[in-house]
């Protein structure tokens, strides 16, 4: 599986052992995921005192493309909360599947 990153903030390198190793986990849940895209954005809240991190994730799986997007006060939550979304759609996903 090939896992790109697109990120308009800098990233250290403990975000991106987090990366490779939860995206990568994905995998043992359904083998056929061809690539993934993890997109890293900073959004302001409605009060504008801070910034809400964002992290979208995007999975190419046979004939379909999969997505979820998280938010949190920092990249590592939204990061785990986003792979715990696409497992959950991985998992409907492969029911789906073994149906045909």
């Amino acid at each position: 599986m090939t896992i790109r990153v697109h990120s308009s903030v800098r990233m250290n390198d403990q975000l991106h052992r987090q990366i490779t190793e939860k995206v990568g986990r994905l995998q043992r849940f359904f083998d056929r995921i061809k690539a993934a895209e993890i997109y890293f954005r900073e959004a302001p809240t409605p009060d504008e005192a801070t910034e809400e991190k964002e992290v979208g994730l995007r999975v190419y799986v046979l004939r379909r493309v999969l997505y979820v997007s998280a938010h949190s006060q920092c990249f590592e939550d939204a990061l785990l909360n986003a792979t715990e979304k696409m497992r959950k759609q991985l998992r409907a996903y492969e029911k789906e599947v073994s149906l045909y």
